[in-house]
């Protein structure tokens, strides 16, 4: 018997950021890809949800804002997701710090020409160990590419605002997995771990030595992490 498992992506990633996880993936998994990247306003992003899900609910595996969009989805659409895994997906929205940095981007293109992502931006969100690891690094500077400025800029507007979803955890109904790097700078494990103590049915797990950029910094950790937690409930 198969699964079909839905992969989300983040910020301004496209299906490459999954495909060194699909690669590791054992039989009995069939990877789809919702594909929210080019969506334009906030409706959009969650039609795209709600289109995927038309003829049978979602088995969802989402990446960092797709995850957060994932779990906004598990609260208001419960019938329509069978299971949920988040990777580096905060449910508290952005803090301070990161929203200060995304309108400073913001202001910056309006008036500057993009030359693409920048090294400190890539450092940013790797593990110290990956600082140099240049094939995991252009595979973001690829994937910023592809999708561009204009992207960026919507990407950056329309999902800066995003509401603290932790008193709604307890609505989701699936059975869930919370996952995230050790040294995450934009979700904590103990934020991580009150996000699975929130949701009924839920547990969680830590990529060691490894920082946002799960699906490519630990990606036969993740591939095994997916794997388990299927093969759990068949």
């Amino acid at each position: 018997m198969t699964r079909t498992l839905t992969f989300v992506p983040g910020t301004m990633c496209t299906q490459a950021v999954w495909q060194p996880v699909w690669d590791k993936l054992g039989d009995g998994l069939v990877c789809d890809y919702l594909a929210i990247e080019r969506s334009e306003t906030s409706e959009a992003f969650r039609q795209t949800f709600l289109t995927a899900a038309e003829h049978a609910p979602l088995n969802l595996v989402a990446f960092s804002m797709g995850g957060y969009l994932a779990l906004e989805f598990a609260i208001t659409h419960p019938d329509k997701v069978s299971s949920l895994i988040t990777v580096s997906s905060s449910a508290y929205g952005l803090h301070e710090a990161e929203k200060k940095q995304r309108q400073s981007a913001i202001q910056y293109l309006k008036t500057h020409r993009y030359t693409g992502i920048a090294d400190a931006r890539l450092k940013q969100m790797l593990h110290a160990t990956r600082h140099r690891d240049e094939p995991i690094k252009q595979v973001m500077r690829d994937m910023d590419a592809e999708l561009g400025v204009e992207t960026l800029m919507t990407q950056l507007t329309v999902t800066s605002e995003r509401e603290n979803l932790m008193d709604r955890l307890p609505e989701i109904t699936c059975t869930s997995l919370i996952l995230g790097g050790d040294e995450d700078p934009f979700l904590t494990v103990a934020q991580k771990q009150a996000m699975t103590e929130a949701i009924p049915n839920a547990r969680t797990d830590t990529a060691p030595v490894c920082g946002h950029m799960v699906p490519l910094e630990r990606a036969e950790w993740l591939a095994g992490q997916i794997s388990s937690f299927h093969s759990s409930f068949d």
